[in-house]
């Protein structure tokens, strides 16, 4: 059977509560900034690569290995 809690008791758990919410939330923020950085320096690595690179067949298959690294 539970215990009874007093008011401070479960405001002090709701204050911990919210405090562990921003942190978790203030790491994802940071993590997206990072996949969207890595995304981005990616498809610019393809486009060069497709720009840049001469020979057709070389091109498209440096271009697919890019392109295969995103989703990772």
């Amino acid at each position: 059977m539970p215990e009874d809690v007093s008011r401070d008791e479960a405001r002090a758990v709701l204050d911990r509560a919210a405090e562990s919410r921003r942190r978790i939330l203030a790491a994802q923020a940071r993590w997206v900034v990072v996949a969207k950085l890595v995304v981005a320096v990616l498809f610019a690595a393809v486009t060069l690569t497709w720009g840049f690179v001469e020979p057709f067949v070389l091109r498209t298959v440096l271009a697919f290995v890019v392109i295969g690294l995103i989703p990772l």
